[in-house]
């Protein structure tokens, strides 16, 4: 459950802890981190199958989507070395191969100044 609240429906940690304990059950969100981390732990095969499926697709449609982060924003307002992001990003992707869609979420990407080529690099390899 604690997968399905995080991912499906975007709840980070820290809220998920504080809806447990208002239910009476003291879920530390450290402690839902390592129960997530075991379980993709044991599902990685599936995901890493699924990339090698998606890249034989006859047709891969792929999205980057802007994103405001707040604590960023904050962030680059106080930087005086103006070395602040220049782009979030978040990437899905998919692919349709034997008239089946196979769909992938990529990490967000955080581009900066001197680090944007880098940091892009790093995700597309």
């Amino acid at each position: 459950m604690l997968a399905v609240l995080r991912y499906g429906s975007g709840l980070p940690l820290n809220r998920i802890e504080k809806l447990q304990a208002g239910m009476g059950i003291p879920l530390p969100a450290s402690t839902g981190w390592d129960g997530i981390e075991k379980l993709a732990d044991g599902i990685y095969p599936v995901y890493t199958e699924l990339i090698k499926q998606a890249a034989q697709g006859d047709v891969i449609h792929n999205d980057d989507t802007t994103m405001k982060v707040q604590e960023l924003i904050a962030e680059n307002l106080s930087d005086t070395k103006k070395t602040c992001q220049t782009g979030i990003f978040t990437t899905g992707m998919l692919s349709i191969i034997y008239d089946q869609h196979v769909s992938l979420f990529c990490k967000v990407l955080v581009m900066k100044r001197k680090t944007a080529t880098t940091r892009k690099l790093q995700i597309t390899t």
